[in-house]
């Protein structure tokens, strides 16, 4: 499942990923689509494209003809959910009828231990073909029959302050963010000048889909504070689409966070005063009910408390397999084994995410995380949110792995203003990350290229580097 944009780009080669994998029948679009695009693609796919109205016509005319309707099985699928590529070629991830309603089951039961009422309204604006959009967004509030705001990520990025004032006004008890788009919401509401109408008292946020930075949720506290919400209203949750979503979710009453130290050989001890490649981490809490959460060195064995490995789940949630590929499926799932290819370890039962195993890089015999160093350059003000990729290539002299600092930017900068801030940003890497970079590369807005819930395109951003296809912007004299 997931829907494209009619115009020319990325989701046209994705298009054509969709189809050799599943071999589509048909292509539905909104009615509000240039129908001149679609007919390029039917003509170039050849296979028929339909508008949700025609569509919705023709079923209702013909509906009266259905004697037997089939009912669903458990291992029925449901929906294709397509990962979101950030690592690689996006797969087909099976979602079964259980999956699903197991899902719902452990959303309804987890968001009611939280707030300790049964849940009664949702709001979400995220994209309803990723799936905590789909499943938190349209699913749950109809699985629990609870009131609904249905909301496109542009109206909530054009003005989250907006945004947060529809849900006050409705009474919202449940709503889901990214890291990226919290950032925007507290710059917004920490500049407006009327917030006295605003009640949020009754609201729960959850944050998922990307790694959340200290910073961040220290900075909603303080935003979100004064609107009426408590610590305990701020819930981090930890999933895929190989689960159908989620698989774990922060306690009631507080969002752990640790200052680690990670050693070479994978061991985690809290940091010292005076330590150095000091680590700031968010707890992404306990697994659900009946789950099994545990951590694996690349053997396959299973590691203790404060050991750093690949990030393995058990539960009734884990998908099949991926649809037509079972190389994939063979390398990732055993039963309801899923092996995430996620880095992190566990404290007390706590998980807590590091990185991608993929993202992790060697530099100077230590491991780096690219999101680590990405916050902090991202914190200063002249980069923001999301601007920035840190990705690793190999120095041809000395066969090692050197960090390329990548950071997006709007205009043209003057010689001085460039340098300046380029000095700015390897102190902030160096002070923070204990990193040197070379000089960070200045490059157009939209380079960074992004999944539909913000996840940088790591390896395909790596790739066009590597091939010539990403130059710095140049600066005026």
């Amino acid at each position: 499942m997931r829907p494209c944009s009619a115009n020319k780009g990325p989701n046209e080669n994705y298009l054509h990923t969709v189809d050799q994998i599943c071999d589509f029948h048909c292509l539905i679009h909104d009615d509000f689509c240039e129908t001149s695009a679609f007919d390029k693609w039917q003509t170039k796919i050849s296979k028929p494209v339909f508008s949700v109205s025609h569509l919705t016509l023709t079923a209702s005319n013909n509906f009266s003809e259905i004697d037997n309707f089939m009912p669903n099985r458990p291992d029925d699928i449901a929906i294709l959910q397509f990962t979101s590529g950030s690592t690689g070629v996006p797969k087909g991830v099976i979602v079964t009828h259980g999956m699903m309603m197991a899902q719902l089951r452990h959303l309804t039961r987890s968001h009611n231990n939280l707030a300790m009422t049964p849940l009664r309204s949702v709001a979400s604006w995220l994209p309803i073909h990723h799936d905590m959009g789909l499943f938190n967004g349209v699913l749950l509030p109809i699985y629990e029959g609870c009131n609904h705001l249905l909301g496109s990520p542009k109206y909530y990025m054009r003005n989250p302050l907006r945004w947060f004032s529809l849900l006050s006004e409705m009474g919202t008890e449940f709503t889901c963010v990214t890291n990226t788009s919290m950032v925007s919401a507290c710059n917004i509401i920490s500049r407006a000048d009327k917030l006295s109408d605003i009640d949020l008292s009754n609201l729960h946020i959850y944050f998922g889909a990307e790694k959340l930075s200290p910073v961040v949720l220290q900075r909603s506290y303080q935003v979100f504070g004064p609107l009426g919400m408590q610590k305990e209203q701020f819930h981090v949750a930890y999933g895929m689409a190989e689960n159908a979503l989620g698989c774990s979710v922060t306690p009631r009453g507080h969002i752990h966070e640790l200052a680690v130290v990670i050693e070479k050989e994978g061991t985690v001890r809290i940091a010292k005063t005076g330590d150095r490649h000091v680590q700031k981490t968010v707890s992404v809490g306990l697994p659900f009910s009946g789950y099994q959460i545990s951590i694996h060195d690349k053997k396959g064995k299973t590691l203790p408390d404060w050991q750093l490995g690949e990030i393995w789940l058990r539960g009734d949630c884990v998908t099949p397999g991926y649809y037509h590929n079972r190389k994939a499926t063979t390398e990732k799932i055993n039963g309801s084994t899923f092996k995430t290819g996620d880095l992190g370890f566990i404290v007390e039962g706590e998980l807590f995410f590091v990185a991608r195993s993929d993202d992790i890089l060697c530099v100077g015999g230590r491991n780096i995380v690219p999101d680590d160093v990405e916050q902090a350059v991202e914190s200063l003000k002249f980069v923001g949110s999301g601007r920035t990729c840190v990705i690793g290539v190999e120095d041809e002299a000395s066969g090692l792995t050197k960090p390329i600092l990548l950071i997006e930017v709007s205009r043209k900068l003057s010689q001085e203003k460039a340098a300046l801030w380029k000095t700015e940003v390897q102190t902030t890497v160096l002070e923070q990350s204990d990193l040197l970079v070379s000089t960070p590369l200045l490059c157009a807005k939209g380079t960074i290229e992004k999944t539909t819930s913000g996840k940088k395109r790591r390896k395909i951003i790596r790739q066009r580097y590597l091939d010539g296809m990403i130059t710095g912007v140049n600066s005026h004299a």
